[in-house]
């Protein structure tokens, strides 16, 4: 496990992603899932206690669909939030978004700690009906976004 600050934590799955777009991957959402649970093995952040059932450093699957101005789409977002231990500042959110075509389908989202273990978190999202759905679906675009909520 490669331990890295806050302030890297963005640029390390920058690079990642980066590594993979150009190995000639195609990311959809198995990908998106498989990368996610990688780094949050891989990579630590200092001054953030790391377990899984550790709720300072967990992840966050949802996903939905959404009408911005123009802009009709399907996203499916695995999410990473941090929260500094001893602080009381807002957590630290590092998003990562697959936008599909728009489709029909209930929003929904589920946290990994409220889940027996990582691998049971993953058989959860691979029940839910939008994983179902987008896995049909090829990818219009992906985000990746850091920011503290």
């Amino acid at each position: 496990m490669q331990t890295v600050s806050l302030k890297k934590i963005e640029k390390e799955y920058q690079d990642r992603l980066k590594s993979q777009i150009d190995s000639g991957e195609i990311l959809n959402t198995d990908k998106l899932i498989e990368l996610s649970l990688s780094l949050f093995h891989e990579l630590k952040v200092k001054g953030i206690p790391f377990e899984e059932d550790n709720e300072s450093d967990m992840l966050l699957f949802q996903y939905g669909k959404y009408d911005w101005e123009n802009e009709h789409f399907f996203t499916f977002d695995i999410t990473r939030q941090f929260i500094k231990a001893g602080e009381d500042e807002e957590p630290y959110q590092l998003s990562m978004t697959l936008y599909f075509e728009p489709i029909e389908c209930k929003s929904y989202n589920c946290w990994s700690v409220d889940f027996k273990d990582l691998e049971k978190w993953v058989e959860n999202i691979q029940q839910t009906e939008g994983y179902k759905l987008a896995k049909k679906l090829t990818c219009r675009k992906f985000e990746m976004g850091f920011d503290q909520c």
